[in-house]
């Protein structure tokens, strides 16, 4: 069983490439049944066997990838291209017929090579790009594998990456791949600024108010995420995002323009998600800063991998970038495991798996069979097992891989350490604010009204305390948040009191009523109001709702108060008889008897 999880064994080749050359400068071609470790982006090796003589199929992870390499004499296959148009490229007169095409249409190549009666197995060259998304993406995109069973019977075919993973598909063994490393002879240096933060917009907005230049890339592997940054942050003109079709038409329900699912126009802020982190080409005239976020508290599956997305994310600058950042809040709770306590984990359940089914089988009640059967679904072996029931050595890949992410996002120093295990030069620093990204989640998620007052009150003190170890500036960034995203509390705290502020804090209608009420007794004692209204109402003397209203409008606006002229608010100021018919009009008014202030000379 021990075997089922075994790693392709280690035939290990290196390849020296010099600072400034491509690899068509080191080899002639790729060889097959290879993995070839690119160690470096941006080395040419697709444009390799673009350029090598030969019929070449080229397996590209994102559509987006293949519009960018998109050129002359080039077959670019995604969803809207059909099986007609791949036929007629391969009846055209190219000398060598080149194909781009992702995994999910690669079916279209394999319906018009049989159509035409091509022997694609021994006449074309198989290359998987960015091979490591086989593995990356097939938790949530199975279909990535589409081309994996075609893949193994391709005589010439080789995997290829600059964060290419070893595969654990005995397959690869079984047919003597080899992995070649393709190494700089030049020491290459990276640095990245690695921020802790328990608040990820507020750590994000210092951050971007410490860059002057005029672009900046934020990676989040998250649309919602991107849509909360761009609207609390009030940057929607200034921004731009590339995501897919599905998520585009999302964000632009809810407000957000300029979004994209292919590289078009820049502007200072642009987003990306996971599907431009690797092999897109991004050009811009200046070179841009670069963002990555990870949130681990409303969006987990923001989590970047230092080695595989962070080595891509940089990689995609091909007229470089000025730094990196890495902002990421963390979590303790996490719990990590090693390669070989997957590999532990994954034999438990296999064995489990097996007793159910043997289970199942041994029974002659149809019922038990129909529960076992329903149990062996739910079993999360099931997640790591092909249609045919056999393992899916990509999803244990994944397994293991994920764990080993987890591994960072543990702590800070978790964080950082792996950082300079994959090479980087760290510079870390410590962002902490009053307000947590945890406290905003509770808030997020819908917890009654009392305790999000609660915590918004806590998070005030918390920043108006001057024996706070919080620095000026993070205290102010607190408030000016919570203003914007809690009006009515931070109104509430100012006007009516803490006290007062709890006292109503059940719902936000009964704060909005407490609040109209203050405001209303603050406006009616105002001093220059009242002894314009004394100057205008005398007592004794009958007056129409009419004429009341515009004596009170003008001393309202004339005072910047923000009360309305309603006969309750003139009640509050004077006593008024019942309400009656003026004598010589037929409008309704009042008697004024008296005001209910002492009179101001």
């Amino acid at each position: 069983m021990a075997n089922r999880f075994s790693m392709l064994k280690k035939m290990n080749k290196s390849i020296k490439i010099k600072k400034g050359q491509y690899l068509n400068e080191v080899i002639d071609k790729l060889q097959t049944n290879t993995v070839y470790f690119k160690v470096k982006t941006g080395i040419g090796a697709t444009t390799l066997e673009i350029e090598t003589e030969r019929d070449s199929i080229i397996i590209e992870p994102n559509v987006p990838v293949i519009r960018g390499k998109k050129r002359k004499g080039i077959l670019s296959i995604y969803e809207k291209v059909g099986i007609e148009e791949v036929v007629n490229y391969l009846m055209s007169n190219n000398k060598f017929k080149k194909i781009l095409v992702t995994p999910e249409s690669f079916y279209k190549v394999m319906v018009a090579t049989q159509i035409l009666d091509i022997d694609v197995y021994n006449s074309f060259f198989l290359l998987f790009d960015e091979c490591d998304r086989t593995i990356k993406d097939v938790a949530f995109r199975p279909k990535i594998l589409i081309p994996m069973d075609a893949f193994f019977k391709f005589k010439n075919k080789a995997f290829i990456s600059a964060t290419a993973i070893q595969p654990s598909d005995p397959k690869f063994a079984e047919q003597g791949f080899q992995s070649v490393y393709i190494q700089p002879d030049y020491e290459d240096l990276k640095s990245i600024n690695l921020i802790s933060t328990n608040n990820i917009l507020l750590s994000l907005n210092a951050t971007i108010k410490g860059i002057d230049n005029s672009n900046i890339c934020i990676f989040v592997n998250s649309t919602n995420l991107i849509g909360s940054i761009i609207k609390s942050l009030g940057i929607n003109d200034q921004s731009t995002v590339y995501c897919s079709r599905e998520s585009s038409q999302q964000l632009g329900i809810s407000g957000i323009k300029n979004v994209y699912d292919n590289i078009a126009e820049f502007k200072k802020f642009n987003f990306f998600t996971s599907r431009f982190f690797s092999a897109v080409d991004i050009i811009m005239e200046t070179k841009p800063t670069v963002i990555i976020i990870t949130d681990l508290h409303s969006a987990w599956h923001s989590m970047i991998d230092p080695y595989c997305d962070t080595t891509q994310i940089i990689g995609r600058f091909r007229k470089g970038y000025r730094e990196v950042y890495h902002i990421s809040n963390f979590n303790s709770d996490i719990q990590s495991k090693n390669k070989r306590e997957c590999e532990a984990y994954l034999l438990g359940c296999s064995a489990s798996y097996s007793d159910i089914k043997a289970l199942k089988e041994a029974t002659l009640n149809q019922g038990s069979k129909d529960t076992l059967e329903s149990a062996l679904k739910l079993v999360p072996y099931a997640n790591f097992l092909d249609e045919n029931e056999q393992v899916n050595h990509f999803m244990v890949d994944n397994f293991i891989l994920e764990e080993r992410v987890k591994n960072s996002y543990i702590s800070f120093q978790h964080f950082e350490d792996n950082y300079k295990k994959y090479g980087y030069t760290v510079n870390a620093s410590s962002d902490i604010y009053s307000l947590s990204d945890q406290a905003l989640l509770k808030v997020k998620k819908g917890i009654n009204n009392l305790e999000v007052v609660k915590s918004v009150i806590e998070a005030i003190k918390i920043a108006l305390n001057p024996d706070s170890l919080f620095s000026l500036r993070s205290k102010q960034e607190v408030l000016n948040e919570l203003s914007k995203s809690h009006p009515l509390i931070i109104q509430g705290y100012k006007i009516l009191g803490e006290a007062e502020l709890l006292k109503n804090g059940y719902s936000k209608k009964a704060i909005k009523k407490a609040l109209d009420k203050k405001l209303m007794k603050n406006d009616c004692a105002d001093f220059g109001f009242l002894k314009y209204l004394q100057s205008k109402i005398v007592d004794g003397v009958d007056y129409t709702i009419r004429e009341l209203r515009d004596i009170f409008n003008i001393g309202i606006k004339d005072h910047n108060l923000r009360i309305q002229p309603k006969p309750s608010i003139m009640m509050e100021i004077f006593n008024l008889s019942p309400r009656k018919t003026i004598s010589g009009t037929e409008e309704k008014g009042y008697k004024v008897i008296s005001c209910r202030f002492n009179r101001i000379d």
